[in-house]
């Protein structure tokens, strides 16, 4: 049997070639325009800006960071890969990437059992892991109640101050070891008010 696809009629093509004409681009501009647009991977200055959360991806650690070793599924921990989007002059549209760690939900509920052999161990865990989220939450002025989605949260797109510091980015080397690469970068050093004085 045919392929009825293949004996269709295609429809004729358009008579007269394409209508449609491009814009041409006006480069003209004044070079001080130059002046403020910070050169490629430049880290903003240390200090404390406001910034709206632009979006995000839910992630899990894979490897080691220490040591570079494969971690074994249950050895796995979630975490949240947030971009921030500056909102002050005069770095506008400025990006600042931050991971934020989280726990499996076994883990959770793991600490809120008093019966569960490892609540001790989950709890340990949660401490470690969750502060930087409670600051984020408690800087855009959201207090947790009840059973709450993170996303959720996040999906808000919260409104809140950071305060940056300047870290060089480091790589592994022929040896195994960490190196400075001579680039620097921002980091998140806290999350404030945006209703608090910088």
């Amino acid at each position: 049997m045919e392929d009825e696809l293949m004996n269709d009629e295609l429809p004729s093509p358009p008579s007269g070639g394409a209508t449609g004409t491009a814009m041409a681009i006006d480069d003209q501009v004044d070079a001080s325009i130059f002046d403020g647009v910070p050169k490629m991977g430049d880290a903003m200055p240390i200090g404390t800006y406001a910034f709206r959360l632009d979006k995000f991806t839910e992630e899990w650690t894979v490897k080691d960071y220490k040591t570079g070793r494969e971690l074994a599924p249950e050895e796995q921990q979630p975490y949240f890969a947030l971009q921030w989007k500056c909102q002050q002059e005069p770095h506008v549209g400025r990006i600042i990437f931050e991971n934020v760690p989280w726990v499996k939900s076994a883990d959770a509920k793991a600490a809120m059992d008093p019966q569960n052999p490892r609540r001790a161990e989950a709890k340990t865990l949660i401490n470690n892991r969750l502060p930087r989220a409670k600051e984020i939450m408690e800087a855009a002025s959201f207090q947790p109640t009840g059973n709450f989605g993170f996303k959720q949260f996040l999906g808000s797109n919260p409104e809140l101050k950071l305060q940056l510091k300047i870290k060089e980015a480091m790589q592994k080397g022929p040896d195994g070891k960490l190196r400075g690469t001579g680039e620097w970068r921002n980091e998140v050093q806290k999350h404030l008010s945006l209703h608090r004085p910088a």
